[in-house]
């Protein structure tokens, strides 16, 4: 019997030791969240309900930025801005990356979240579509709802970008974004603060193809020099479009603000930071 317990912890020893060195633990900031009072989705008009407290056509305007170490708020009937009237319609989007600790199968989850959520994670080759991605929205009271969730396989040690949207409608409020990582996780738990980052680290930026074409960034734009007719795009992390040209001649220079942006030069990729 000695022998079999010294065995069995001797193997469960050398798994601890394999995933603490197969695991990668962030040093993140958290994520930047964009608050919005006065209604539900962004810019929208409030709901009926509401026009006998405040008159119809208010819409949703933004109140302030802030970085969140964590998605994790239990806000009752009241809200994130202090404010004396309690009940009343917020929404809120956070923008940001995630550090994946360790390969595996990862469920995001969003059970404990009313009224609304909107959930995508990219990889930052591709930021035009979303490896996976969920949402929902009930003016019903309706949380802990298991399909809630949005699955992924992400590799250990790289970035992703992640956009998470909050709409709260009336009464309870609150938000949870929690992971479960298959084989690694033993419960479900709350996606911690060092896996979290407002912006990318300079170790996660590619490095420049070596190629005829150079792409670099200097004084507050990019650069692209020795263009022979390429298809020249830039998109912003969020997937939008900065600019964008057909077939561009000589060098190019597009001032932005400061920010990590994907330049498509033809069939190429490339990872700029505009400081």
């Amino acid at each position: 019997m000695k022998k079999f317990y010294l065995l069995t912890m001797c193997a469960l020893l050398g798994a601890q030791v394999s995933f603490a060195q197969d695991w990668t633990p962030g040093e993140g900031d958290g994520l930047t969240g964009s608050y919005w009072k006065g209604a539900t989705n962004f810019d929208q008009e409030e709901s009926e309900i509401y026009w006998s407290k405040r008159p119809q056509g208010t819409v949703a305007t933004w109140q302030f930025d802030r970085v969140d170490p964590t998605i994790d708020f239990e806000w009752g009937n009241g809200n994130p801005f202090d404010d004396t009237e309690e009940d009343f319609p917020f929404c809120i989007e956070w923008n940001g990356y995630v550090l994946a600790p360790v390969d595996s199968y990862y469920t995001f989850d969003f059970t404990h979240w009313d009224n609304g959520f909107y959930f995508a994670i990219y990889d930052l080759d591709n930021l035009e579509t979303p490896i996976a991605t969920n949402e929902f929205w009930s003016t019903d009271f309706k949380w802990d709802d298991p399909s809630w969730t949005a699955e992924c396989e992400l590799e250990g040690g790289k970035f992703y970008k992640i956009v998470v949207r909050y709409y709260e409608d009336d009464f309870g409020a609150h938000a949870r974004m929690a992971w479960f990582i298959d084989e690694t996780s033993v419960s479900i738990e709350t996606v911690p603060q060092s896996q979290l980052y407002t912006k990318l680290p300079g170790s996660a930026i590619g490095e420049i193809d070596a190629t005829a074409t150079v792409v670099g960034s200097t004084n507050g734009a990019i650069n692209v020099y020795n263009l022979d007719g390429e298809e020249v795009a830039i998109y912003n992390l969020t997937g939008q479009a900065e600019y964008s040209n057909a077939g561009v001649t000589g060098d190019l220079s597009v001032e932005l603000p400061s920010g990590v942006y994907i330049v498509k030069v033809g069939s190429k990729t490339h990872k700029i930071i505009v400081r």
